[in-house]
C-alpha cells in the first residue's frame, strides 16, 4: 500500500469497497498504516464521501490507523452549520482553536455557514493522535469517534463565506 494507491482508488471512487475488503483482513503493519495515516490526513474527506457510512469509517480508522494510548484532550472541530444540525459530526479536531475557526470559516461554511465546536474527548473516543504530515501542516489533527464522544458545545458562528459561495457558483 502506497499514497499513490490510495489517491487512485479515490480517483475510482473506490473507498467502499476497499473498506470493506480491509475490515476483513487483518491489522496492517506499522508502515501500511503510517501509509493509510497520512493518505487519511490529504484525502479523508473524499473517503467519508465515497464510503457513506460513518460507522463503517470509524470502524475502519480503528482498524487501520495507530491506536491512540494517551489521556483526555480538550479539542476543537470547525463544522459546516447544516452537518452540525443534521448530528454528521466530522472526525478531525485539533487541539487549537485557530485552526476550527479557519475550518468553520472555510470551506466548511459553505452555503450556511460554520460553527466551531468544543468537546473533552475521553481517550476512548480518540481513534488516533496527529501525525508528522498533520503537524506539518499546522492542523494537529485528532482522529476521534464522533458517536462515542460525550457533550459538544457550540462556542462560535461564523457566517456563511462570501468569496467562497461565489467561487461555487462559477
Amino acid at each position: 500500500m502506497n499514497l499513490d494507491a490510495l489517491r487512485e482508488v479515490t480517483k475510482c471512487n473506490g473507498w467502499k469497497a476497499l473498506a470493506d475488503t480491509l475490515l476483513t483482513q487483518p491489522k496492517p503493519s506499522h508502515e501500511a498504516s503510517g501509509v493509510f495515516e497520512t493518505y487519511w490526513i490529504e484525502g479523508g474527506a473524499r473517503m467519508r464521501e465515497q464510503i457513506s457510512d460513518d460507522r463503517k469509517l470509524v470502524a475502519l480508522l480503528r482498524h487501520m490507523l495507530k491506536p491512540y494510548a494517551g489521556s483526555q484532550v480538550s479539542l476543537y472541530r470547525g463544522e459546516n452549520v447544516e452537518r452540525w444540525k443534521d448530528g454528521k459530526i466530522g472526525l478531525a479536531w485539533t487541539p487549537r482553536i485557530e485552526t476550527a475557526q479557519m475550518f468553520a470559516g472555510g470551506l466548511n461554511s459553505v452555503p450556511s455557514g460554520g460553527v466551531v465546536l468544543h468537546t473533552v474527548c475521553a481517550p476512548s473516543s480518540v481513534i488516533a493522535e496527529p501525525n508528522y504530515h498533520s503537524r506539518y501542516l499546522g492542523e494537529d489533527q485528532y482522529t476521534i469517534d464522533p458517536f462515542s464522544l460525550g457533550g459538544i458545545d457550540v462556542i462560535e458562528h461564523q457566517p456563511p463565506s462570501p468569496v467562497l459561495s461565489r467561487a461555487n457558483e462559477i
